[in-house]
């Protein structure tokens, strides 16, 4: 990837993902929020944190996200096949439940019956 710079002028507005953030002026205003409007949208789309910068000043910002160090020996990016830790999670959790519920009813049925 490159490193673009974008000069920014007073009050003018960029938002950045903060994988792609490379620096910023000491003249430039910053927020972090979510990237999405709830923690769980954020945490599921893989898109994590939003930076918004308002100028004057200059931000660099790299045409991609930085890969862990562990994928850059690899030699590739995340395989195709592969969710993010979150869905996994996510999965998990309802199986759990779905579980529990049946092993509950089973044992509430056998207990009253």
């Amino acid at each position: 990837g490159s490193c673009v710079r974008y000069d920014l002028a007073a009050r003018e507005i960029r938002q950045v993902d903060n994988g792609h953030l490379v620096a910023w002026a000491d003249s430039v205003q910053y927020d972090v929020d979510m990237a999405s409007n709830s923690l769980f949208g954020s945490v599921a789309s893989g898109e994590g944190l939003l930076c918004t910068f308002t100028g004057p000043g200059s931000v660099w910002i790299s045409s991609h996200k930085a890969q862990p160090v562990s994928e850059h020996s690899k030699g590739s990016g995340r395989s195709s096949n592969s969710q993010p830790p979150i869905v996994a999670c996510c999965f998990l959790c309802v199986f759990a439940m779905f579980i529990l519920v049946f092993a509950g009813v089973a044992i509430l049925s056998v207990v009253q019956g």
